[in-house]
């Protein structure tokens, strides 16, 4: 089903991207990336609260990027962001 509306979208060099996968949340999502560029290298986060601190803030705890992401540029914040070099 769909809208027959236009749409123009921006063409990605996907050798200089990844779809990162944020652990506990962003699988289902990365699902539907890998279904649309199957090749595209992916990588895992892990953000929780810090429970050591009062204002409970975000802390990375883990951060698995492939080798051809080295230096990340630019980030598309969802639950499986694309990030790139």
């Amino acid at each position: 089903m769909g809208t027959n509306a236009a749409y123009t979208g921006e063409e990605i060099d996907v050798s200089k991207v990844c779809a990162v996968s944020v652990v506990r949340a962003g699988d289902s999502l990365l699902e539907a990336v890998r279904a649309c560029e199957p090749g595209m290298p992916v990588g895992k986060i892990l953000i929780q609260r810090d429970e050591s601190t009062p204002e409970k803030l975000p802390k990375l705890f883990y951060c698995k990027l492939p080798p051809t992401v080295s230096h990340p540029k630019r980030t598309l914040p969802a639950n499986g962001a694309i990030v790139g070099r």
